[in-house]
Formats: structure tokens, sequence, C-alpha cells
């Protein structure tokens, strides 16, 4: 899905997108206006308007959308920035059927009692990836959180952290910067998967196709 502004993209997820997700949407993009808030479902039929009992229960609160229409999940939705879904079964669905969104797909009720409060999206995203993995393999730990990588190195480095953590190619290049780059390994394990893209400056057509 194409976004033209900086923000994060909130993608609410149900069944028929009629309904639950309409709702989830709408009511958090009157809310929160620093983020984009798209809706769609696992088994849709495309283009129909929301459910009567949908459009109802929006005037009670004074909110409607007369332009929605139904949309299916699909490649269009993948690079979105988290999916919120309304029941554990579309997290499921997600798994079976777009693996690579799931690290960024949680149930409305997950986040509302785990994602951590603070830092951007895809920090608090990931500090919630990362207590999954630790609690799935029975292991506790202590997270200290810094705003620079260079600051995350040299914590590391002088050791006052056993370990740290952030993309794969990220722990290659920093790998470098350790007084002693030979004592230190990246570890094979992948505690979530998220997407990664090259950026090139506009209009520079031959270098974008080089990257």
């Amino acid at each position: 899905m194409e976004n033209q502004s900086e923000k994060p993209v909130i993608c609410f997820l149900c069944t028929g997108n009629a309904a639950r997700s309409v709702m989830a949407r709408i009511m958090f993009e009157t809310r929160a206006p620093n983020y984009v808030a798209v809706g769609a479902g696992t088994l849709v039929l495309e283009g129909h308007p929301m459910s009567q009992r949908t459009r109802k229960a929006l005037e009670g609160f004074e909110i409607s959308d007369p332009a929605h229409r139904s949309s299916q999940f699909g490649e269009k939705h993948v690079e979105v920035d988290l999916v919120v879904a309304m029941e554990p079964s579309h997290i499921q669905w997600i798994r079976k059927n777009f693996p690579e969104v799931a690290p960024r797909a949680a149930t409305l009720p997950r986040l509302v009692q785990k994602l951590p409060e603070y830092g951007s999206l895809h920090e608090r995203i990931k500090k919630l990836n990362l207590a999954d993995y630790f609690r799935a393999n029975g292991m506790s730990y202590e997270p200290v959180v810094f705003e620079k990588a260079d600051e995350v190195v040299a914590a590391y480095d002088s050791g006052r952290c056993d370990v740290h953590t952030t993309d794969k190619s990220g722990l290659a290049a920093q790998r470098t910067k350790t007084a002693q780059p030979d004592d230190h390994m990246v570890l094979p394990e992948t505690i979530s998967k998220e997407p990664l893209g090259p950026v090139t400056r506009e209009g520079d057509e031959p270098w974008s196709d080089i990257v």
C-alpha cells in the first residue's frame, strides 16, 4: 500500500470488513490524526458498504463514512506498519497467508494490554516481539533502551548489556564498531521479520535501477 505521508499506517482487520474493522478504523482515525488508518477483511465481498447496524452504531457517536467499501486483505496491505486484528482467528489467517506480516500483527486486546507506551510505533512493536520471544522460550531479561544506535553499541561493548538486538544487517554493521569485532557474533535466531528496503533520490532513475 503506497503511503505518500510520513505517518505510520494501521490496518484494522476483521472477517468481512463490514462491521468490526470499520468501526475500529473510523473511531481510531478520528482520535489519532498522526496515523493513517485503513481497513480490510480475511473473507470479503469487495466493494460493499458497511452494514446497516454498523452505520447506525456510528451515528450514535456522530461519526459516518459513506465512502467506505469493503476490501480484501492482500498484497496492497503487506507493507502496513501494524495490523490490528479483531480476534485470534484473524492472526492465524495472517500467519498462514501472509507470514511476513505476522510480526506486525496482533489482536486489539493484546495491543491494549501489552504494547509499550513509549517510543516510535516501530520500536514499540519490536519491544512487544522481544517480550513474546523471551516468554515463549522461558527466559527472563531486563531491557535497557537507548535512543541512538551508537549508544547501544557503546553500552554493549562496555559490558553494560549482555546482548543487543536490531535488524540483522544492522547487527553486522554495528559489530564492526566494537573494540574487538572478532569477539562477537550475530546469533542465527530470528525474533521477528519486518520489511526493509533501499531509499534512493527521486529523479535518479539510473541509480534506482542499480539499487
